[in-house]
């Protein structure tokens, strides 16, 4: 690594559905007493619900905590319909679009391109060769990845057979409006018929993890620096997650997502969201796990309590 990277951070944050909230706490924290860090940072990434964390830390940063109340209330909804996301009629893609409307400033665009990097992986509907070929011209926006551990299988998923292409990994906004459908083109999962899939540059993407056998650093496209990885317990756990945070030379989240078997794990977290009280109580762990961090290696500086709206540990 060279010396400019010992100057500078780069921050990735895992997706994980609603349990991103976690990602939220350590954002906040990193607000709230490392600023010296976010002085530092050149480049924020993150696939899924990380990408939209991202978004806002870099163009609305004090909306964060709005947004996580946002999040709650997303969470209640869910939990109120019959059948939880999966409700017919119900498209999550669509409420996040009023999130994200409601979140990102005019020039939100601006202020995160060059500075936020989101792998998509593209959606090809088999069957459909005037599509694909009409779209092998489109490429004068994104820069092709290789997939590594790409499913050329067709699947099955929402009432119409698909096949993974190409990872891509963004990191330059034209417009506000782009900048919205990369981020819902993160979260997208071809699940169901009322998802209807965003599109980038003329073309359907997906969550930049799915069909791949990791995500790593080097899969995002960052400028050279130190690599600070949020990640929240990869196993729900009730106890606090330890060491989910870590600053290294190397990628650590060791983020998969595996098509067959289907790994339920994102899109049950997106289906069925922990009870407010859960998401609470991650958010928590993230600003606490972060203090933890920023106080290891003397990055901690006094400043706001994040905690001020969440209580008492252990009261919702």
């Amino acid at each position: 690594m060279s010396s400019e990277g010992d100057s500078g951070f780069n921050v990735m944050f895992v997706g994980t559905s609603f349990m991103g909230i976690y990602n939220v706490g350590s954002a906040q924290c990193l607000l709230d007493h490392g600023k010296g860090v976010m002085h530092r940072t050149r480049c924020v990434g993150g696939a899924s619900a990380a990408a939209i964390i991202a978004s806002i830390l870099l163009s609305a940063p004090e909306r964060l905590l709005d947004y996580k109340e946002t999040i709650y209330e997303l969470s209640n909804h869910i939990h109120g319909l019959d059948k939880g996301a999966n409700t017919s009629g119900f498209d999550i893609i669509a409420h996040v679009r009023g999130v994200l409307e409601e979140f990102l400033k005019p020039d939100a665009h601006i202020q995160c391109s060059g500075r936020m990097s989101v792998p998509l992986t593209e959606l090809l509907p088999v069957h459909e060769t005037e599509f694909k070929s009409h779209h092998k011209q489109q490429t004068d926006k994104v820069s092709p990845r290789s997939p590594r551990g790409a499913s050329l299988t067709p699947v099955q998923m929402g009432g119409q057979t698909w096949r993974f292409g190409s990872r891509r990994v963004v990191s330059k906004f034209y417009s506000r409006e782009e900048l919205i459908e990369v981020l819902l083109s993160s979260i997208y999962v071809p699940w169901f018929d009322d998802w209807k899939p965003p599109m980038y540059a003329d073309r359907y993407w997906v969550d930049g993890s799915i069909g791949t056998t990791n995500i790593g650093v080097e899969d995002m496209d960052f400028p050279p620096g130190r690599l600070i990885t949020v990640s929240p317990d990869k196993k729900f756990a009730h106890a606090k997650p330890q060491d989910n945070i870590t600053t290294e030379w190397r990628d650590v989240s060791n983020e998969s997502f595996q098509l067959q078997p289907f790994n339920m794990y994102r899109v049950s977290g997106a289906l069925y969201p922990p009870p407010q009280g859960q998401l609470r109580e991650q958010f928590r762990d993230g600003v606490e796990d972060a203090k933890i961090f920023l106080s290891k290696f003397g990055l901690y500086e006094q400043g706001l309590n994040s905690l001020r709206n969440e209580g008492p540990l252990g009261q919702f």
